[in-house]
Order: structure tokens, then sequence, then C-alpha cells
């Protein structure tokens, strides 16, 4: 087990190292997703929510994947964290960002949920 969880720390490492290069953005987007993938199954919603805020402010990453940082930031805040007033910045920072997206309905559904079971100042 020991083992185990030193191949994994060593492989974690590799793949941010591959994420913190510049000119292969291909093969950094592959080792975030792979980092993401991790994080998300471990629960680790801290880490996982710094991966996707940082996928946002890179530039040269495609507009489909900034979009679907922003709808997942949104979505651990929501149903994760229980913080519904910063999954609506989220959401609002989406529809702003991508109005035409497949997802943008589902996101001012999600938007009108929210306003509805808090502060109606969401």
């Amino acid at each position: 087990l020991v083992k185990a969880d030193e191949s994994f720390s060593k492989a974690m490492l590799e793949y941010q190292e591959v994420v913190n290069e510049k000119h292969h953005i291909e093969l950094r987007v592959l080792a975030e997703d792979l980092i993401n993938w991790v994080y998300a199954k471990q629960e680790n919603w801290e880490k996982l929510i710094e991966n996707l805020t940082t996928t946002i402010k890179t530039e040269g990453i495609v507009a489909e994947k900034k979009a679907h940082a922003l709808y997942l930031l949104a979505y651990l805040y929501q149903h994760k964290l229980n913080q519904p007033a910063r999954a609506a910045d989220f959401y609002e920072q989406f529809l702003r960002d991508y109005p035409d997206h497949v997802l943008a309905a589902q996101v001012s559904s999600q938007l009108v949920t929210l306003r509805g079971k808090s502060n109606p100042s969401l």
C-alpha cells in the first residue's frame, strides 16, 4: 500500500509538471483532466476548485474547456460545498461568457433554483 501511495504521488507530480509546461497545450489539457478526475474521486474539492480556476484564467485553453470548468465550479459550490451564493456567481459568469452554450438553459434553470431556495438577492 505504501508503494502504491508513492507511485500515485509520483504520477501526480509528473502530471503536474506537464500541466506547468507552456508549449504543449494538448498534453497539458489531458494531464489537467486526469488530475481533476483524481481530485474528484478523492472528493478533494479544494484542489479541484484550484485547478478549475486555473483553467478559466489560462490563455490558450479553448472556450469549451473554460465553459466546462465554470460549470463544474458552480456545480461544486452548489452541490458539494453548499455555497449557493458562490455557485450563483459562477453560473452568472457562465451565462455572461457563454450565452449560446448548449448548457446555458440548464445554467439558467440552476440560477432560478438557487434564487428560489436562498436569498433573493443572489
